[in-house]
């Protein structure tokens, strides 16, 4: 069962535009989640991967095994989407010494199959026909294989 969320003024990623932009719907499919045990984000991220990076972003609790982020007016252009799932509820993505995940985590256009996944590894277009469709597989880091993000 899908549960949708809709995540309202992402035109922050528009910010450092000095001209209005075209903007269009993104709809984050999230899969792999474990229901009932900690709460699930999503973010969009411009320029890196993680924290400042990612402006915009949705959270939701994990109640069915899929769950659907709605974002709206998203600015057309290059953007990875990453997802997390925060199985303690302790509000952060918790790490080893090495800085890699101990909570399930996912990544646009399949990069999590990279060992070293890069900001530019994760980039999927977003483009003006809407809705634009992210497809992420949570996993813990160096499991098994993710589906590749496409945009439909």
């Amino acid at each position: 069962m899908k549960s949708p969320f809709v995540a309202f003024g992402a035109l922050v990623l528009a910010s450092s535009s000095a001209f209005a932009q075209q903007t269009t719907t993104v709809i984050v499919t999230v899969t792999g989640v474990e229901v009932g045990k900690g709460a699930v984000s999503v973010g969009i991220c411009d320029t890196g991967l993680g924290g400042e990076h990612c402006p915009v972003g949705g959270k939701q609790d994990s109640t069915a095994g899929t769950l659907e982020f709605v974002f709206e007016n998203v600015p057309v252009g290059k953007y990875a989407f990453g997802g997390h799932q925060d199985l303690n509820n302790n509000g952060q993505r918790d790490e080893n010494f090495l800085g890699i995940p101990r909570e399930p985590v996912a990544l646009s256009n399949g990069a999590l199959e990279k060992m070293i996944p890069t900001f530019a590894d994760a980039q999927v277009a977003v483009s003006p026909s809407a809705p634009n469709r992210i497809d992420l597989q949570l996993q813990m880091y160096g499991g098994k294989k993710a589906k590749a993000a496409a945009v439909q």
